[in-house]
């Protein structure tokens, strides 16, 4: 059967701390998905956006000859004053140290662990989330902190979403865009809070250096949902992110006046704020979707469909 991560289950991370990146061990007190609580979830279900782990953290000493009879697993857990954090499921790693008491005390569990083990597993984790990371928005980890959530109100159980990856929300926003009845494209909604228009607003700026592309104006544009993302990354499509809606400075309205459109939405703005003009006439904006883009958006939306279902019965 598959391996499962079970309510007070061990299992590591990365904590931010004081800008340094820390090997973090916890114990599993709270595990939700899709915004519902369950007692256990498949190691391979972990790396889903709509996985959520609540752990607290453990303390961590030198082990005593007394807890470590065969002297060779020289750190031992502790208590920790409670301090629980909750974080993607991506963000942990489950472990299967040795269980340890002391014959005085045989109610009272610790974990052995040893420096090797612990030294291996925080390169290989810090490693991976780098990756993670860095990747999407080329901050260093020791800079990224705990990772701020917000819910998507269009999902039912809410889902959680992660705004330090942006290309995520995007892409989660992108599949109700697409396929969600209860989303008016009408409305022209935004790309990241799904608010129609014109409550949120996009502007673009020039990046810095003599051949800066397009950014998001982080100072002119307002939305609900503070999420920021890498404008020219997540303007391309990729196998594992397909998803290229992202707001777009339509060529008929003056750059300095009007804010970007969401590259969704340019079809619609073109045909209510300019129905004497065509997209067709822009040879250079890219503001069709390909073939690929639209079932990848559709075969998440339909996987998102059945997970809730699951969830909900």
């Amino acid at each position: 059967s598959a391996k499962t991560l079970l309510i007070h289950d061990p299992i590591v991370t990365i904590l931010c701390c004081e800008g340094k990146a820390w090997l973090c061990i916890g114990e599993v007190n709270a595990i939700k998905v899709d915004g519902a609580s369950v007692e256990e979830v498949v190691f391979g279900m972990l790396s889903e956006e709509f996985v959520l782990i609540s752990f607290q953290v453990s303390g961590l000493r030198p082990s005593t000859s007394e807890e470590d009879t065969t002297a060779k697993l020289d750190w031992r857990t502790s208590t920790f004053p409670e301090t629980t954090f909750t974080v993607p499921g991506r963000y942990v790693e489950p472990i299967n140290p040795i269980t340890a008491s002391l014959p005085s005390k045989p109610s009272l569990l610790f974990y052995l662990l040893d420096s090797s083990f612990l030294t291996g597993l925080g390169a290989s984790l810090y490693s991976k989330l780098s990756a993670c990371f860095i990747c999407e928005d080329e901050r260093q980890i020791s800079d990224l902190g705990l990772a701020n959530m917000i819910e998507c109100e269009y999902c039912n159980p809410l889902v959680a979403l992660d705004t330090s990856q942006g290309k995520m929300v995007l892409e989660h926003m992108a599949a109700h865009i697409q396929h969600d009845p209860k989303v008016k494209k009408i409305d022209q909604p935004c790309g990241i809070c799904l608010r129609p228009a014109p409550i949120f607003q996009f502007y673009l700026e020039k990046s810095k250096g003599a051949n800066g592309g397009d950014r998001i104006d982080q100072r002119r544009s307002i939305c609900k949902h503070q999420v920021q993302f890498h404008y020219s990354k997540a303007s391309k499509v990729t196998t594992t992110s397909p998803c290229t809606n992202i707001p777009i400075q339509c060529p008929a309205c003056s750059a300095k006046s009007f804010p970007a459109i969401w590259k969704y939405n340019l079809p619609l703005h073109f045909k209510h704020a300019h129905p004497n003009r065509s997209l067709d006439g822009f040879p250079d904006l890219d503001w069709s979707l390909t073939n690929f883009e639209r079932e990848e958006i559709r075969k998440r939306w339909v996987k998102r469909q059945a997970t809730s279902q699951r969830v909900r019965k």
